[in-house]
């Protein structure tokens, strides 16, 4: 059992409102470019200008606290090892960036504006199947599930952007998993159109059954935006195995996420722009599942009856058949400008993190020159299963920052290929 406390300080700076230049641009679009009002010159000449966010000098430091419950499990002369351990921590007065009234002349603050808690389990089983006078197996699994909880945000503040770009965000809701993807969805038929809630409903898709719209016969996009996917997997695993006869020694490492999704804006620009594999079926045509119905002039979903009026509610199973053109792709069927949620895909994967092959060259060799010396040749991220349709699900637009979840153009991971020399000394 243990039990820790620590605390995490303020951004540089974070405590002070400060000033940069203003940038030179090419002088014929836009002249002059100040940090402020997104980069757009306002009037004058200044030689500086303040950020967007405004300093905070009533900051105080995060401060986490954690306690751990484990144990360790030996049987066979170890050769069967078992950890387990629980752990559980909290985190309070949490930083973050968080919208400001924009009179002040600043578009955010830094405020110890949340309450994060963590709890999970890590599970590791070591085991030595075969040990004899010239071969070894070694053979070990870790497995490990997460389950976190914004518990407590900012009075007056219902989410906190994390990270974002074009329709896909990760944002911070209070009683939600840190890490929600946020974005437009389509309406659900029996989805209220009133309600202020920002989870997605649940339920069959709203059909458009206007025939003298665009988008007759295809999913309708609603005004407000939704919560369409959770970043965090339910469960990581791995397997590590390892296989030495005399001085060469043969190792693998699978690698397995199971659950946590992505916005994959990098497909839903290229299906915007009739690239990708998706569009390949342009001109084909789709009956999309889902009750007929539209959205009136209030914002009511309603259906048109067989005397072509509209009442209350939606219709019964959609039967056109829509044509998926130019006008589906650039509005309806992709995130580039229209909804996110067709673009939310499931990341989960496994992969073959590592290989290697070792040779432990006998001390006789090379006698009291050296303690130890191997060579071996070695590849990393070769292989990977997964859905996903994106380069890799395990890219992220913001990096290793608390943004994970987005795909736009992001790189994928490295392979790589090499040989190790070591020498012990």
């Amino acid at each position: 059992v243990s039990y820790a406390q620590v605390g995490k300080d303020a951004p540089v700076f974070g405590s002070k409102t400060y000033y940069v230049p203003g940038a030179l641009n090419d002088g014929f679009t836009s002249g002059i470019i100040f940090p402020i009002n997104n980069g757009v010159p306002i009037g004058g000449y200044q030689i500086t200008s303040s950020i967007s966010v405004i300093g905070n000098p009533d900051l105080k430091p995060e401060k986490t606290s954690s306690y751990e419950v484990g144990t360790e499990l030996g049987f066979l002369k170890n050769r069967i090892n078992f950890t387990g351990t629980y752990y559980y921590s909290k985190t309070q007065d949490a930083i973050f960036t968080v919208p400001f009234t924009y009179t002040t002349g600043f578009a955010s603050k830094l405020l110890n504006a949340g309450e994060i808690t963590n709890r999970g389990f890590e599970l590791s089983l070591n085991t030595n199947p075969v040990k004899a006078n010239h071969f070894n197996w070694d053979l070990n699994f870790n497995w490990s599930m997460n389950r976190n909880k914004v518990t407590k945000l900012y009075p007056g503040v219902d989410k906190i952007l994390i990270a974002g770009f074009q329709n896909g965000e990760i944002d911070a809701f209070e009683g939600k998993p840190f890490g929600q993807i946020f974005g437009s969805a389509y309406v659900r038929a029996n989805a209220s159109t009133t309600t202020t809630s920002k989870e997605l409903p649940s339920g069959e898709l709203l059909i458009n059954d206007d025939a003298h719209d665009p988008g007759y016969g295809m999913p309708i996009v609603a005004t407000q935006n939704a919560i369409i996917g959770d970043v965090n997997p339910d469960w990581q695993g791995s397997v590590i195995n390892n296989l030495t006869y005399r001085g060469l020694t043969l190792g693998f490492q699978v690698d397995v996420r199971h659950g946590g999704e992505i916005w994959n804006g990098t497909k839903g620009a290229l299906s915007y722009f009739g690239t990708s594999k998706e569009t390949e079926n342009r001109g084909s045509s789709k009956v999309f599942a889902g009750l007929a119905g539209h959205l009136n002039a209030n914002g009511d979903i309603v259906h048109f009856d067989a005397n072509g009026a509209e009442v209350a509610g939606p219709g019964g199973a959609n039967t056109v058949s829509a044509v998926l053109n130019q006008y589906y792709w650039q509005n309806i069927g992709s995130s580039f400008i229209g909804p996110s949620e067709p673009d939310v895909e499931d990341g989960s994967f496994v992969k073959l993190r590592q290989v290697s092959l070792t040779y432990a060259f006998p001390a006789s060799l090379f006698k009291n020159t050296f303690r130890t010396l191997s060579l071996s040749v070695f590849a990393n991220n070769i292989l990977i299963h997964t859905k996903y349709q994106g380069v890799d699900p395990e890219t992220s637009l913001a990096g290793p920052a608390n943004g994970q979840g987005l795909d736009y153009f992001n790189n994928p991971g490295v392979k790589t290929y090499g040989v190790r020399l070591n020498l012990g000394l």
